[in-house]
């Protein structure tokens, strides 16, 4: 079975006049909150719509459309539960190889989709999107590792600085500070 592509056929509420959109609106809102049966919402919503001149809308319709709502608000609350947890635990390093992964895992996508487009092709927007997909993922990578670099490089500086002023207050020799830095903090001598 391949993945639906395109909007699909509009459901009745989606073909509802404009005038209508406010009912709509208070029905997700209503069937959000998950305080009141459906059928009981569904009632109301059809009032409004009859008040509009409006035809009502069936069971099933509601249904389906109360069904996909629900799905969307699924996703959406697991992907926020799922970002909130990672930001809660992610450090800068835990961050920068998130990025990388998720940057390789983007790439890996884009050729994978690019490797099944067979007789179908892709169309010149499509491959263009999918070029400027993977050059997006290669330059995050590149930030990350280019601020890890420097994060790096500024932590080695303030080592040596202080290795070096606690050295001249101990009395150390170059070459002990030198064999300090070395066996110890394991940065440049």
């Amino acid at each position: 079975m391949s993945a639906r592509r395109g909007r699909g056929r509009l459901s009745t509420i989606d073909q509802l006049p404009d005038e209508a959109q406010p009912a709509i609106a208070w029905a997700v809102e209503e069937l959000r909150k998950r305080e009141r049966p459906q059928t009981e919402i569904l009632a109301e919503f059809n009032e409004q719509l009859r008040q509009l001149g409006t035809d009502p809308i069936s069971k099933s319709a509601f249904n389906r459309y109360s069904m996909m709502l629900a799905q969307t608000t699924r996703r959406i609350e697991e992907t926020h539960r799922i970002v909130s947890a990672l930001g809660e635990r992610l450090n800068e390093d835990a961050s920068d190889d998130l990025t990388i992964m998720v940057s390789e895992l983007g790439k890996t996508l884009v050729f994978e989709l690019l490797q099944g487009a067979g007789e179908e092709g892709f169309s010149p927007r499509d491959a263009k999107e999918l070029a400027m997909a993977a050059r997006s993922f290669a330059q995050a990578q590149s930030v990350s590792s280019a601020r890890r670099l420097k994060l790096e490089q500024e932590m080695a500086d303030k080592v040596e600085e202080v290795t070096e002023a606690v050295a001249r207050e101990a009395g150390l020799s170059e070459e002990r500070a030198a064999e300090l830095r070395r066996q110890v903090l394991g940065v440049r001598s």
